[in-house]
């Protein structure tokens, strides 16, 4: 819908000049925003994706906190051996992200924080130790 809209908006500004075509810095706007707008959709789509998947495994294996625990594990790991070559469009292939990210470009990533999908695992947990 993004990058629709983003293309009608350079349809516009080219063959709308003689019917009030808008300003030429709208379309500059727009072609730096709207890839940008995507791409951040797309990540928080991909993030929410791998809480459903966590949730998921725990409730089929009924083990939520085992599957905590595995992704503490992993994390430590990755923390202390890191990828330092590879492609990190491949990151979304991995449990935990492999690359090494700062704060700014974890917001365009592919993972959710450990500490954010761990934290959910223990209140599933609990929430499964209660119902029971």
């Amino acid at each position: 819908a993004i990058a629709f809209a983003a293309r009608m908006v350079w349809f516009n500004m080219i063959f709308g000049r003689g019917r009030g075509g808008g300003s030429p810095w709208l379309l500059v706007v727009v072609m730096i925003t709207a890839p940008i707008a995507a791409f951040m959709v797309r990540s928080a789509i991909s993030r929410s994706r791998e809480y459903k998947a966590d949730r998921s495994a725990a409730l089929l294996v009924k083990r939520p906190n085992a599957l905590a625990d595995a992704l503490e594990k992993l994390h430590r790991e990755n923390k202390r051996k890191p990828i330092d070559r590879g492609n990190p469009a491949s990151a979304s292939l991995f449990i935990v992200n492999p690359f090494r990210g700062e704060s700014f470009v974890r917001l365009f990533s592919t993972h959710p924080p450990t500490k954010e999908r761990v934290k959910r695992l223990r209140k599933l947990g609990r929430e499964m130790y209660i119902s029971t």
